[in-house]
């Protein structure tokens, strides 16, 4: 898990046999930190290197790895380690396994001698649920550090991990992955999968777009509805919401979401959807909207349209 603790945690295999698919947060996830143990300067992807050597193990020779939700920022070190990646520190030493995104300034040099042989041989996609950059403003850090737990002064550090960890591997590995798209997803493992491993990033959504051929699918629709938990800002940067409200439009369907709640910054969705609605009250908890979600939605979905005229 994300603080080294043990769990256990599935990955799919597709009916080709050769396919794994593998959801990170199914090891490395916010949801397996209690809300007191959330602090990304401490927590670790190995998990999901774990996850990937095991479907190594059964033979796969292709991977979907589907990165976001996660409780890290440890730029996919700690991912890299489970693999056989080492880091070194400044006397030469091994750092230990569980590389935590708040160790990254230790991080000398990378050597890749010891990775596991089969990923080179082994043709890894990653679906990335946003398209940030590494570090920066709209960098891992910056925009998801304090939704896992980070106070601002370990954003700042982290910030400066990361971008101190991107000239390593651009030192040692060759590897620029400090602007790439979707290199922050998943606290920086969309970086570090590209780096470590030669993975693909492309945007999650535009995966799921074309394995269920929405945009056919939606042709002779009269209107799309989307959502996620919370609309913000964030929902822009490739997430579901953008990506549903992008292919509706494409097709002059009406498109709305309907969220749990809205953030800062939601009010900007209105440019790619035509009306946003929350189906919970400002003031009611997140288990009382969980354990009630269904009934809420459809109430609420049902009120909402009411008032409201398709164009």
């Amino acid at each position: 898990g994300p603080l080294g603790r043990s769990l256990t945690a599935e990955f799919g295999l597709l009916a080709d046999g050769r396919t794994a698919v593998i959801e990170m947060a199914a090891s490395s996830g916010l949801p397996r930190l209690r809300p007191a143990q959330r602090d990304p300067t401490r927590t670790s992807t190995y998990g999901c290197g774990q996850q990937i050597s095991a479907a190594l193990d059964a033979g796969v020779t292709r991977m979907l790895i589907g990165v976001g939700g996660s409780a890290t920022i440890d730029g996919g070190c700690g991912c890299a380690q489970a693999l056989g990646v080492r880091f070194l520190n400044a006397n030469g030493l091994v750092l230990p396994p569980g590389l935590a995104g708040g160790e990254l300034d230790h991080v000398a040099r990378i050597k890749m001698a010891d990775r596991d042989r089969r990923v080179a041989d082994t043709e890894i996609v990653v679906w990335c649920d946003v398209d940030n950059p590494l570090c920066g403003h709209r960098g891992a850090a910056r925009v998801f550090g304090p939704q896992k737990g980070a106070t601002p002064a370990q954003v700042e550090v982290l910030d400066r991990n990361l971008a101190h960890l991107a000239r390593v591997i651009a030192r040692d590995l060759g590897a620029d992955v400090t602007n790439l798209a979707g290199a922050g997803a998943a606290g920086g493992l969309g970086a570090g999968l590209a780096a470590f491993t030669g993975a693909e990033l492309h945007r999650g959504v535009d995966g799921i777009l074309a394995a269920t051929a929405l945009a056919e699918r939606i042709s002779d629709a009269d209107l799309v509805i989307t959502g996620e938990g919370r609309l913000d800002a964030q929902s822009l940067m490739g997430k579901v919401v953008w990506g549903g409200a992008r292919c509706a439009r494409a097709g002059n369907v009406p498109g709305i979401a309907i969220a749990g709640s809205a953030g800062p910054g939601a009010e900007r969705c209105r440019s790619v959807l035509d009306a946003y609605f929350t189906i919970a009250g400002p003031n009611a908890s997140v288990p009382c909207q969980t354990d009630a979600a269904m009934r809420i939605l459809t109430a609420e979905t049902a009120r909402q349209l009411s008032c409201w005229t398709l164009r």
